[in-house]
């Protein structure tokens, strides 16, 4: 019994650990900021919003790959987003303001996913820069 218990605990603090979030294409997360990283991601339904204190991604396949984010955490985040499964692997800092409204990214080439991760609070409200 107590080694059930010690699993279950295992696993679930293992579940609420803040790693790199990878989105799949045609895929709505939310997920909250720990540690600099997401934590807390569960998916969405398509017309759902972030709760308060989350961050919500959708990625689409739009003119190669376009990423929504909606902040609805109440501070600004700088952020890494790495494109996944292309060829030529892109990867850039962003910046999502706390406005709770739509942002978007693109990259002219197609992917499979983004990884977003190294959230750190900013005070500046732009917006990734152009692609390299």
């Amino acid at each position: 019994m107590i080694a059930r218990l010690a699993l279950a605990a295992l696993t679930f603090s293992g579940a609420a650990t803040a790693q790199p979030l990878t989105v799949k294409m045609g895929e709505h997360w939310a997920f909250r900021i720990q540690n600099g990283e997401p934590a807390k991601a569960h998916k969405l339904d398509w017309a759902a919003k972030p709760a308060k204190g989350e961050i919500g991604v959708t990625l689409s396949p739009m003119a190669g790959t376009t990423m929504t984010l909606t902040n609805n955490s109440g501070a600004g985040y700088t952020y890494r987003a790495d494109l996944v499964g292309t060829e030529k692997p892109a990867g850039r800092t962003c910046m999502l303001p706390a406005t709770n409204q739509p942002v978007l990214e693109y990259w002219p080439r197609k992917a499979t996913g983004v990884r977003l991760s190294g959230f750190k609070v900013t005070t500046d409200a732009g917006a990734c820069p152009q692609n390299k």
